[in-house]
Formats: structure tokens, sequence, C-alpha cells
């Protein structure tokens, strides 16, 4: 018996087989998704350890399968403003990092792999959205700009679970949700939530951020249900509903720990804000950061900033063309509302927007520690890239709108892919883990593991560090080695506020480890102490591994005191 075919049947096989641009957009997705793989794939074999914010992280990412699940983050330098103990306010990293940290066993590899998967799961989100706007056309372009910005970051923040590095593309992701809540995509409100909670709770200085853009939501939520049926409210409501419960669930730990604590964080978060010591750098120091984002050579593409050039001034000559750049993106907006292209327009709407947004977090920006500290400035390299991903998309809408560019066609997209597999390349060409934060204590903290698991013997330990890079760097490095392979490690009741008051303990523990680096090093630091390993990280920095915030390299050795 033949089968017969009809038109019909053809037209529907038709719309279930993927276009040759949907799979060239595809094929974009992945080949960003495998230049972050190779990038932790490189750190993992290089060597990468948690040394210092790191290792504290490992700590409390490791607790969250405990009898003492952590519902704050890490400790803030805000701090020091409030004059009293002040944290992120919440737990979101350490539960997406905790299964992957226990999957890799002892080491701390799954914080590795852990903070790929959330930026991969970040670029799928990015390119799932950017379909739901533009077509794969826009996706690829999308990707190709975030190679761009991840190549722009540097080395090591596509593999490190250092907080403030750790929420950058979901940053960029949130601009993507903006835009298409803008646009009245509901979908886009519960994953909006989700995103700017992560952002949020691992980084009190990108608070402000998430706050304007939230703000920028509810407004758009406004509108769209002030301008819509009946039928259309009840769709906002159910939405607007979902997200709020789902929201409540994301924040509950520290809503918990506000109303278990006395005095609460949120309030020590206000008090620095609202300290004399907290003041901000002011508009003229926001404008100079505008035109680093808007104008050549662009800011975004500087992986290593020094706190001096993040403090420059830019020249006139400079000033203009940033003047002239975000004066375009206005006019392509405007053209593009006029072409009736208003998604386009809203995107480039957006763009100024997280423009304005950056502008009033720089001016925002504490001065003193906070405004040296590069990641505080990283929110310049997302705005920045979306600006340009609006511009350029502006620009090749309005053209193709003018009949001047063909509609997108696979010829095109597979150009668009030929430059993400560059840009692809050029990312993972020279991933090295040199230039990561503390890299200089990533082969004591390796080699001195070992030894040091070998003869704690599974004991419970006080452990105890004296010198600038044993304190800052090592000790919290060897805490985290102790606790992933099963050992009871205690800390000074003076670190209680950074590894969790459950680690600490006192002198009624037999096994004394005690960490030292610098001059004291050949010195027994306690009656009865025992050398068990040294190590000279000196030669280490002399190699080119970095040292940040802590110093000058240092000799490091190891002793342990039983009774």
């Amino acid at each position: 018996m033949t089968a017969v075919v009809t038109r019909d049947d053809h037209d529907a096989v038709a719309r279930r087989r993927p276009r040759p641009v949907t799979i060239l957009a595809v094929l974009a997705v992945a080949l960003v998704a495998g230049a972050l793989v190779w990038n932790s794939w490189q750190a993992v074999r290089q060597g990468w350890v948690a040394e210092g914010d790191a290792a504290i992280i490992a700590v409390r990412t490791h607790d969250v399968f405990s009898a003492h699940p952590p519902l704050l983050g890490n400790p803030s330098t805000a701090s020091d403003a409030a004059k009293q103990n002040a944290y992120h306010p919440g737990p979101i990293e350490f539960a997406l990092l905790a299964v992957p940290l226990r999957v890799f066993g002892p080491g701390t590899n799954g914080l590795v792999w852990g903070t790929c998967a959330i930026e991969i799961a970040a670029v799928a989100v990015l390119a799932w959205f950017a379909r739901r706007r533009r077509g794969p056309t826009f996706v690829i372009w999308t990707m190709a700009m975030t190679l761009v910005l991840v190549w722009g970051l540097g080395n090591e923040i596509p593999h490190d679970p250092y907080n403030p590095h750790v929420v950058l593309l979901p940053m960029f992701v949130l601009l993507v949700l903006a835009w298409s809540l803008a646009c009245g995509d509901l979908v886009a409100l519960p994953v909006a939530v989700a995103v700017a909670s992560l952002i949020a709770q691992s980084h009190v200085y990108d608070g402000l951020f998430v706050a304007l853009v939230a703000l920028a939501i509810v407004v758009a939520l406004v509108v769209h249900f002030r301008r819509g049926a009946r039928e259309e409210r009840t769709r906002i409501l159910r939405w607007a509903g979902a997200s709020a419960v789902l929201g409540f669930v994301l924040w509950l730990p520290p809503i918990v720990y506000e109303l278990t604590h006395r005095p609460g964080n949120f309030s020590a978060l206000l008090s620095s804000a609202r300290s004399p010591d907290s003041r901000g750098e002011g508009v003229t120091f926001a404008a100079h950061r505008l035109v680093d984002a808007l104008a050549p050579p662009w800011r975004w593409l500087d992986g290593q900033p020094t706190f001096v050039e993040l403090h420059s001034s830019p020249g006139g000559g400079r000033t203009v063309v940033a003047v002239v750049i975000l004066a375009a993106m206005v006019a392509a907006g405007v053209l593009a509302w006029r072409a009736r292209r208003r998604v386009t327009s809203l995107l480039l709407g957006t763009a100024v927007f997280a423009l304005a947004v950056s502008f009033a977090v720089a001016a925002r920006l504490p001065r003193g520690l906070a405004s040296l500290s590069p990641y505080n400035h990283r929110h310049w390299w997302i705005t920045g890239v979306f600006a340009f991903v609006a511009l350029g998309w502006g620009a090749y809408d309005l053209a193709r709108t003018r009949r001047r560019v063909r509609a997108a066609s696979p010829v095109v997209a597979a150009c668009g892919v030929a430059v993400v597999a560059v840009l692809a390349v050029a990312v993972g060409a020279h991933v090295t883990i040199k230039d990561d934060r503390g890299s200089a204590s990533f082969g004591a903290i390796r080699a001195l593991t070992p030894p040091v698991v070998a003869a704690v013997d599974g004991r419970q330990v006080l452990v105890t560090s004296i010198g600038a890079q044993a304190f800052t760097s090592i000790e919290p490095g060897l805490v985290a080695m102790l606790i992933d392979h099963g050992v009871d490690a205690r800390v000074l009741a003076s670190e209680g506020n950074v590894f969790g008051a459950h680690h600490v303990g006192d002198a009624s523990i037999p096994t004394h480890l005690y960490i030292v680096s610098g001059a004291g090093v050949d010195q027994a630091p306690a009656t009865g102490a025992r050398l068990i390993g040294r190590y000279d990280a000196r030669a280490d920095a002399q190699r080119g591994f970095a040292n940040a915030g802590v110093g000058a390299a240092e000799p490091i050795a190891v002793y342990l005191v039983t009774a």
C-alpha cells in the first residue's frame, strides 16, 4: 500500500525541520560554551585551587549540605564602614556550587566546574531570549559580542568562583531580560527574578545596579498592565504572582537570618551605605567612566585595568566621540521606532538606560578601597558591550529596513559563525592561571595539602596562621582542603565571622596546626611543634604568578602540635 503525501504534510515537515540559520545559531552557542569549558579545563589542568576568598566560598559551599547551611553570602568589605560584621546579602551562589563541589570529591575543582556551569547557563538563557526577540541571526551577533566580553574580562573570570566575578555574565543576561520584559515577554519575569537575586545576593555593590534595573522592569509591567486588555492584565498578574513567590523562596535564607539575629545583616549594610566613609565618587567620576565605556580604546577590552587607569581622566577628543556615539544610539532608537521596528527601538532604549544605571552606580561608588578594586568597576564592561550589541544591531536592522541590506541568509549567518569561531579560539588561545587572584599561593596549597591531611589523620584540628600570606591566602585554602577531606578543621574565634561560628574552636582541641609565612618560618611557633611541610611561594612569584591582596610572596611552613 502506497502512502499518499499531501502538500500539507510537506509543509508540516518543513516547519519541523530546523532552518540552516537556526542550526548555525546553535553552533554559535556551542562555540561560546566550548570556550568556557576550555577555560575551566585549562585552569584545572594547570593546578587551580581555592585560596583566600574562593576558599571561604568553598567552606561555606560545603556547609550547604550540613547542619549549619549558610543564610548569608561571603563577608563584605562594607564591614569597615558599618563598624560591624556585614555580609553579602544571600547564599544563592553557595547553593548553586554545592552539588559540583561534592560530586568532584576531595579538592576544590568542583568550584571551577560549578562556576563554568553557571556561566554556560547564563549563555543559554541569553541565547534563548535573543532568539525570542530577533531570531537566530541576532543570536549569532549576541554570541559574538559575548565572546568579546569574555575576552575583555580576562582569563580568570570565566572559571573564578569569587563572588564579584561569578555574577558578570548574569548581569549581561539581566539586561537582555529587562529588554524582553519591555517588549512584553512575561516568560522573562521569573527568570529575571532568579538572575537578579543571584547578582544582588552574591555582591552587595551590585545591589544598586539590580535595584535600578528592577525598578525599570516594574515600570514596564505597569505600562503593559495599563494598556492591556482584561485577559492580558490577568496574565500579567499571574506571572507577577508566580515570580513574587519565587523571589520569596530565593530570599528566604536572608529573611530567616534577619528575623533571628540582632542586629540583622540588612541593618549593617544600611549603616555602611549611610556612613561618611561611604561617600560616593561623584558625577564627574561617573562621566569619565561613561567615556571609557563608549569611546575607543574601550575599557571593556582591558582585562586587567590598574586603579590608576580606572581613575584616569579622558581627553576632550574621547569625550566628543563618546557623546557622538551616545547621540547615535538615541537617534537610531528614534528612527527604529518611526520605522515600526519596535523591538529594535526598545533594545536601543534599554542600552541607553543601562548606561544611565552604570553612571548612577559609578557616581555612588564609595571612595577609598572600594573604588580601587577593579571588580567594583566591571559593570561598565557589561553595559559597554550591551550598548554596542544594541548599536550594531540597530544599524543593521535600520539598513535592512531601508533595503540597503538583504534579509538574513545562511551565507550571512555562516559568516557570523565564522567570526564567533575566531573569537572562541582567541578566548581560549592563552588561558593561564598566573594572573588569577592569589595564584602565587596555588602551588603552596597543592604541595602542603597531602602532608597536612596525612599528619592530621582525620582528627579535629585547630588552625592558626602567622604572617600576611598565611592569614590571607594559605590558611583559608588549607582549611577548605581539610574540610573537603572530611577533617573537622576549626579556626580561632576572631575568624568566626569569616568561616562561620560553627567552625570556631578553642585551646581544648588537642591537635593544633600552625601555618607560618614570612620571617618566622624557621622558628617553631609553640612548644612541641613539629614541622610537617615547607614551601617557598617566592619562586612562583618569580615565575609570574600573582599575589593580589597579599603583598610580596613569602616562604611558608606548617607546624603541628599534638597532645
